[in-house]
């Protein structure tokens, strides 16, 4: 079975600056389904040269909770993207209850720059 957890898909979230706004409804699913769940930050360059772009992920998950692998389903357009979205979503860790059912897990991600 593949999981579908919305991460960075709300329209209410945003990347302002080198932090992720983090909307309720985010916080309420991450926390159900994981222990540790950093969301990616812009990396600085990307960030000063305004890239944005969706894209989405598949994490493999191991009975334990940990990341085994992190493949991209959908590219954001952005290599700097797509590589801090691998980094940080290797570090991930699933509540066992939740792994020992499921061992993917897509997320969906949006890079976008707050016009503020």
């Amino acid at each position: 079975a593949i999981a579908v957890v919305m991460v960075q898909a709300s329209p209410q979230l945003y990347a302002q600056g080198a932090h992720g706004i983090r909307a309720p409804q985010l916080l309420e699913a991450n926390n159900k389904f994981t222990t540790f769940a950093p969301l990616p930050g812009y990396p600085l360059g990307a960030e000063a040269r305004h890239l944005e772009g969706n894209g989405m992920f598949l994490l493999r998950v191991r009975s334990d909770g940990s990341v085994s692998r992190v493949d991209i389903v959908r590219t954001t357009g952005h290599r700097e993207l797509d590589e801090v979205c691998i980094s940080v979503y290797g570090l991930w860790r699933f509540r066992t209850d939740f792994a020992a059912k499921t061992h993917e897990v897509k997320i969906p991600v949006t890079f976008k720059l707050s016009k503020t």
